[in-house]
């Protein structure tokens, strides 16, 4: 898996949760993270950076298949 991701308002923290996934973000810049899944199955995407009134609620979720 690739993950480029940028942000244009406010540091964010981008972490998969049980993974060793876990990139800041920053305005202005683009970051990168390669990463490879051992298992399959549904992964929670956090913000793990405080950043502002909505962050409780900044969560995703990736879900890993076999090739």
């Amino acid at each position: 898996m690739k993950v480029i991701a940028t942000t244009k308002d406010v540091i964010h923290g981008f972490e998969v949760a049980g993974t060793n996934i876990n990139m800041m973000l920053e305005p202005g810049f683009v970051s990168e993270k390669v990463a490879i899944f051992n298992k399959t199955g549904e992964f929670l995407i956090l913000c793990n950076e405080y950043c502002g009134a909505g962050h409780h609620m900044m969560n995703s979720r990736i879900e890993v298949v076999e090739k």
